[in-house]
């Protein structure tokens, strides 16, 4: 190509070579060079990842009823049907929520799970009590 000719669109004339080549990105002093960025696929995500959010549970449900059952228990007397429902559901609820890192149901189903097995205790040290007392009576 001659000097006195144009270059195609997309290349520039270089004179110290006398050829033409592609135009190439020239950095203006002061300006930062970007570099494309890639995505770390190594790094796992919360709430579900690539395989959609979290599934539910019945945690909130379990700690209602364990709930109840100490309300219950107050009240009426009759705990241990609630709380052995709410432990029962509070483990299948954490059995889902340790499958699921940071799942956001893991926190209440372990209070639900603990709730129903302070109830429970609390229930057999009173049951204990009972038996305890009937047999005192009946030495007498």
């Amino acid at each position: 190509m001659q000097p006195a000719q144009q270059p195609p669109q997309g290349f520039q004339w270089d004179p110290s070579t006398g050829q033409s080549g592609p135009v190439q990105n020239q950095m203006i002093q002061g300006q930062v060079p970007t570099v494309p960025t890639v995505p770390n696929y190594a790094t796992p995500m919360t709430g579900g990842g690539l395989h959609g959010p979290p599934p539910s549970t019945n945690a909130t449900v379990a700690l209602v009823i364990s709930l109840v059952g100490i309300v219950g228990g107050l009240f009426l007397g009759i705990p241990a049907l609630f709380s052995i429902v709410s432990l029962l559901m509070a483990n299948s609820a954490l059995k889902i929520t340790t499958q699921y890192p940071n799942h956001p149901d893991h926190g209440v189903a372990k209070a639900a799970q603990i709730l129903s097995w302070i109830v429970i205790g609390i229930m057999l040290a009173g049951v204990f009590v009972i038996v305890m007392f009937i047999l005192f009576l009946s030495t007498l």
